[in-house]
């Protein structure tokens, strides 16, 4: 980049521009180790449900929901309900986390994009006549909206599929 114009775009470039964007990555980062920290254990309640309650061979999952049921409540529908809305929850708090991190990651994409956009618009006026002739004002357009969307595209997905990917794993 020379004086605040764009010359090239480069992988260089890209990750100088998200770390202009360090704040909000950091905070969709975040919600993403939140989310995934939520939605982890979701698949392992029901089974646990399953060996503890159906066949009846209770530890310490029991052993919490009794701590947390008045006696009344401590038998096997109750646990199973007890957990049901539990995973129900979680999969509502984890999906509202999932769209607030998307919202941030895609703030930070179309961010990178406009300022790309403003930089090409302004070299188009520079675009010898001769370019116009032969692909038409129509195939510049194109071009330039395509590219842009490809760009926009791979930095927003990069930026969040790469955090929470490995944090699944």
């Amino acid at each position: 980049m020379n004086n605040g114009v764009l010359t090239s775009l480069s992988a260089r470039w890209l990750l100088e521009q998200a770390k202009n964007q360090k704040k909000s990555l950091i905070i969709a980062n975040i919600i993403a180790l939140f989310a995934t920290l939520i939605s982890v254990p979701i698949p392992l309640l029901m089974p646990l449900m399953v060996d503890e309650v159906l066949l009846n061979k209770p530890e310490k999952g029991i052993a919490f929901f009794n701590y947390l049921l008045p006696e009344s409540l401590q038998h096997p529908a109750s646990y199973i309900v007890v957990v049901l809305v539990l995973v129900l929850v979680m999969r509502i708090v984890s999906q509202a986390l999932n769209i607030w991190q998307n919202r941030q990651f895609i703030l930070v994409s179309k961010t990178i994009t406009c300022y790309v956009r403003q930089q090409l618009l302004d070299k188009l006026g520079r675009v010898s006549i001769k370019e116009f002739e032969q692909r038409g004002s129509g195939g510049l357009s194109s071009y330039l909206v395509t590219d842009i969307e490809t760009l926009d595209n791979f930095i927003g997905n990069s930026l969040s599929r790469f955090v929470v990917g490995v944090l699944t794993v």
